[in-house]
């Protein structure tokens, strides 16, 4: 079936939902980058991919699972950053492979049972969701910002470019969220 220019059209973002996706993909990136990920690329699209995609962050390395669950939600908390909205997981929700690969992480660092799966879960997003704004985005908001910039700018950026922007601009802390001691119960309130 022929796709008319209409439809193309149609599915092409605007001016600011293109900003967007670049805040939420240079979210993941910078994040990415403090946890010591080696970055491939990170890229935007005009419009939806053939897989429903508007812009992807590529990486490779091992990590511990709560700096995995960090990487994940980055692109989201970035993205209610720049819309000055508060991160809710509806928003988490608009992006599936985000949410699912969280929930994943979530199950395997923690033994749930049956009964208090969801909402354990549900509360250790949002935990990490403020600590991955907290920790990692608030005080490299900057380097958020650069990378954002040159993705609109150029729409692909490499590793390497990547690395620059964050070299000269991200603030290296220590993580205090000290989750490889804690109990999600004796965290995490069930109730967020």
């Amino acid at each position: 079936m022929k796709v008319s220019q209409k439809m193309v059209r149609s599915r092409r973002l605007s001016r600011k939902q293109l900003e967007t996706v670049a805040f939420h993909e240079a979210g993941h990136a910078v994040v990415r980058f403090l946890i010591g990920y080696v970055l491939e690329e990170v890229a935007i699209f005009d419009a939806a991919n053939d897989a429903g995609d508007l812009g992807h962050a590529q990486s490779s390395g091992w990590c511990e699972p709560h700096e995995d669950m960090l990487a994940l939600l980055a692109g989201a908390v970035a993205q209610a950053m720049f819309l000055n909205k508060p991160f809710s997981f509806r928003l988490l929700m608009n992006h599936c492979s985000d949410l699912m690969a969280a929930v994943e992480v979530s199950e395997g660092m923690h033994d749930y049972g049956p009964r208090e799966h969801s909402q354990v879960i549900h509360a250790h997003i949002y935990y990490m969701a403020a600590v991955v704004r907290a920790e990692y985005l608030e005080p490299n908001w900057k380097a958020v910002e650069r990378v954002a910039a040159a993705l609109l700018l150029k729409r692909q950026l490499s590793g390497g470019e990547i690395g620059e922007i964050c070299s000269t601009e991200v603030v290296v802390g220590e993580s205090t969220c000290g989750l490889k001691d804690q109990k999600p119960n004796e965290t995490f309130n069930a109730e967020c």
